[in-house]
């Protein structure tokens, strides 16, 4: 559960500098500052969900060898 909330937060954070981007309320002097962190972000993010990808293809493969020995002992 934490983890949901770490994802979702940093999801928030990463969509709360984009939006003061867009809406320019980020001061000139903090642009620099806003960009690294939300880079860093984006980062997080992508990594999170390379992790779940891979969780998911291992899960797949699981079930996929199981259901192929259960047909072979059909």
């Amino acid at each position: 559960m934490s983890n949901k909330n770490n994802i979702e937060q940093t999801i928030a954070e990463f969509n709360q500098i984009l939006e003061d981007f867009e809406s320019g309320k980020i001061p000139l002097e903090q642009a620099s500052g806003a960009y690294k962190q939300s880079i860093e972000l984006a980062d997080a993010i992508k990594s999170h969900f390379e992790k779940l990808k891979n969780e998911i293809t291992v899960l797949a493969e699981d079930f996929s060898k199981s259901n192929q020995t259960e047909n072979i002992n059909d």
